[in-house]
């Protein structure tokens, strides 16, 4: 009587193609799975950095005394117009501090790097820059009263922002509480 025990060329040929038809199934379930985690994250992204620079931006201006200057990316004033500013390369809002007296954010976008930074420079005082958001694809500034920039008291922001295939719209309208002219 012949006791082998072990497989044949068969069996292991079986066991290796039924191996990979699985493999292969779960490795389409996990790849299929990683995209749509990366497409979400991606969306919560934009949202969360959309956000909180919408947010810094309107906390600004809302204490602020209004716009004092605000350019578009020619480096042309715009502060008499009445018309919608795309992407402008400036803002500048003047706000009162009991301590630090005036204080001045300069809010500049660049859309060749998609980037909103803010630089604050206090009175008599060494200013700082940081990055508000990135990603942002248009940004457009238009004020309230129809009639110009100088003596609006209240102005509307909108941003779009893009990353790969996750796109978002945010708009804000802020009315600047310390407003004087």
């Amino acid at each position: 009587m012949n006791n082998n025990k072990g497989f044949t060329t068969i069996e292991l040929i079986l066991a290796i193609a039924i191996a990979g038809i699985i493999m292969g199934a779960v490795g389409t379930y996990l790849t299929f799975n990683l995209k749509g985690f990366n497409a979400t994250k991606s969306v919560i992204d934009i949202q969360y950095e959309g956000q909180l620079a919408m947010n810094q931006l309107t906390a600004i201006a809302k204490e602020s005394k209004g716009i004092e200057a605000i350019e578009d990316q020619a480096g042309n004033s715009s502060i008499d117009s009445p018309d919608v500013v795309i992407n402008p390369s400036m803002i500048i809002f003047h706000q009162e501090d009991p301590i630090e007296g005036t204080i001045e954010y300069e809010i500049t976008y660049d859309p060749s790097t998609q980037e909103l930074t803010c630089t604050i420079t206090p009175d008599g005082g060494a200013s700082s820059s940081y990055i508000m958001a990135s990603r942002i694809e248009q940004l457009r500034v238009a004020p309230t009263n129809n009639i110009d920039f100088e003596y609006t008291k209240s102005i509307q922001i909108f941003m779009d922002m893009l990353d790969g295939d996750a796109k978002m719209s945010l708009q804000s309208q802020v009315k600047f509480r310390n407003y004087e002219k």
